[in-house]
């Protein structure tokens, strides 16, 4: 079951493994852009998770795409 500290944990290894310096997303940018992002659609995030539980437990696996322009 996913929780939020273990969706807490997926964005964070997410940010600390992808530069998201630039990224944009609702007027925001950064990490702030992409963990809000991640909030407002829950199918990435719900991937996100799911990757990130794959990669502690030694699963190769890569992480979800992101759909769109976010990196402007």
């Amino acid at each position: 079951m996913l929780n939020n500290e273990i969706l807490r944990n997926a964005t964070t290894h997410y940010a600390k493994t992808h530069d998201l310096k630039n990224f944009k997303y609702d007027g925001l940018k950064g990490v702030v852009a992409f963990d809000y992002y991640c909030h407002a659609n829950p199918e990435f995030e719900l991937e996100l998770g799911l990757a990130y539980l794959d990669h502690i437990n030694g699963i190769a696996t890569i992480y979800p795409t992101i759909e769109g322009d976010f990196y402007a």
